[in-house]
């Protein structure tokens, strides 16, 4: 689960194994937020107090950077990093 608050996603690391469907349950606590991912094509829509489930296939093994688009990018806002182990 994420939780994203104060222009921080928390935990902003999240590790995952290669090959694993992944399933990210995000809450955007404080105001509207959004998530997206450009390597795997991920972007949800986060508005505030509601939860989202972001679904994709930990296909490729690496560090990918998610971040708020509307909140001026990896640059200005809230950015987290999605780890893919390799098994």
């Amino acid at each position: 689960d994420l939780a994203v608050r104060g222009n921080e996603f928390v935990p902003n690391t999240v590790i995952v194994n290669g090959g694993d469907t992944v399933h990210l349950n995000i809450v955007a606590e404080d105001k509207n937020y959004d998530f997206t991912q450009p390597d795997y094509g991920l972007s949800a829509q986060l508005p505030k107090g509601q939860a989202r489930i972001v679904e994709f296939s930990a296909s490729a093994s690496g560090k990918f950077t998610f971040f708020c688009k509307s909140c001026g990018g990896p640059d200005k806002g809230p950015v987290g990093y999605i780890v893919v182990a390799s098994k």
